[in-house]
């Protein structure tokens, strides 16, 4: 961000946290070390340490049908799915605990549907009244007090807020209407 200031948040298509992940499985098991060698030193694209260090808003579009970022297209190995749960126990330690990471993946598990309008609005009030409050900077404390359900369904609130299925195979192009600014949590 302060080496372009004029970035109103990131849009990211097709994604994954670390590409050890998806390079280890494509390659002889013998070669592990090698190929942990060539790529933390020589390519070491870790999208999950770099997205947890930019502050502003994000989009995460997952590929329903993706055949290179996930394992025989099983939706529940995309590893788009991992990198958001990364980024939101980043900025939201205490609605993401280890209950909610597995329930962010259960929900992650299938395609995203609907959500329920009451749960969007009751989600949304309490962040807006946290941040008013306290600030919009990451990470932010909201949930210390919440009950399990209540840290489940604001989880799916911030899932379905940063994260959007696209139903396509990897290397389809992406129309126009997925290109909007991210939703943004001080607006």
């Amino acid at each position: 961000m302060q080496r372009y200031p004029e970035v109103k948040g990131l849009v990211l298509d097709a994604t994954f946290d670390d590409l050890l992940y998806l390079a280890l499985p494509q390659m002889p098991q013998s070669l592990n070390g090698i190929v942990r060698i060539a790529i933390r030193d020589y390519c070491n694209l870790h999208n999950e340490d770099l997205i947890k260090s930019y502050k502003g808003p994000v989009s995460l579009i997952r590929r329903v049908h993706d055949e290179i970022i996930a394992s025989e297209q099983r939706i529940e190995t995309n590893r788009g799915n991992f990198l958001l749960l990364s980024l939101l126990k980043t900025r939201f330690p205490n609605i993401f605990q280890s209950r909610q990471i597995g329930y962010g993946k259960m929900l992650l598990s299938k395609p995203l549907e609907t959500a329920a309008p009451q749960l969007e609005i009751d989600n949304l009030v309490k962040l807006t009244s946290y941040v008013a409050e306290f600030g919009s900077g990451y990470p932010l404390n909201i949930g210390e007090n919440f009950t399990d359900e209540e840290r489940n369904d604001m989880a799916e609130f911030l899932i379905r807020r940063h994260f959007r299925d696209f139903k396509s195979d990897h290397c389809s192009p992406l129309p126009g209407e997925y290109f909007n600014v991210p939703w943004d949590i001080s607006n």
